[in-house]
């Protein structure tokens, strides 16, 4: 996923449209258009987040957390609402982040946990999003 990907489509996008998707492994990233200054990104497996995942982001910002689902807030960055047990996380960044950052935080965060997936938590401690 790059930076200006879906940047022509940028200018006629409605809310929700699909600017790209990429497998990160066995991770599926989709970027969506939120508006002029922000993307949404849903990352997705076919199999449930590792708990050591809920850690890792959990070090990023305020955890809220819910039976099925859990809340990462960075402030000034980024909010994370995951549904461990369904393999689904929805990438809300804040406003105030470019564009570029957004594409790259995302990104890592995908590469971070198809790390656990594939090698188990032992990738959890040697990559900072945010």
């Amino acid at each position: 996923m790059t930076a200006d990907a879906g940047q022509d489509r940028r200018s006629v996008a409605s809310y929700g449209e699909v600017l790209d998707v990429v497998d990160v492994g066995r991770v599926r990233l989709t970027r969506r258009y939120g508006c002029i200054r922000r993307d949404q990104f849903e990352i997705v497996t076919k199999e449930p987040f590792p708990s050591a995942f809920r850690d890792w982001i959990a070090s990023r910002g305020e955890l809220r957390e819910r039976p099925t689902f859990y809340v990462i807030e960075a402030p000034g960055a980024f909010q994370l609402t995951v549904a461990p047990r369904a393999g689904r996380a929805i990438l809300m960044p804040r406003l105030a982040t470019d564009l570029t950052w957004q594409a790259q935080t995302a990104r890592e965060i995908a590469e971070v946990l198809d790390g656990m997936l594939n090698h188990g938590s032992c990738l959890a401690n040697t990559r900072q999003a945010g």
